[in-house]
């Protein structure tokens, strides 16, 4: 399931910079949009690598 989680934010991650680097406002606020998901994602997952390095 980490393997999954970790594809998915790179993909998140890459396709926020390259709509952040378009010149399109619009572009622009769904790269941020992505990129915001993106965090959220690897923090989720962080949380559940750190309760199973716990155990």
């Amino acid at each position: 399931m980490e393997l999954i989680l970790v594809l998915l934010i790179g993909i998140l991650y890459a396709a926020g910079i390259y709509l952040i680097l378009r010149r399109s406002m619009v572009k622009l606020l769904l790269g941020i949009m992505l990129l915001g998901n993106g965090t959220n994602i690897l923090i989720f997952c962080w949380g559940i690598l750190s309760k199973a390095s716990r155990q």
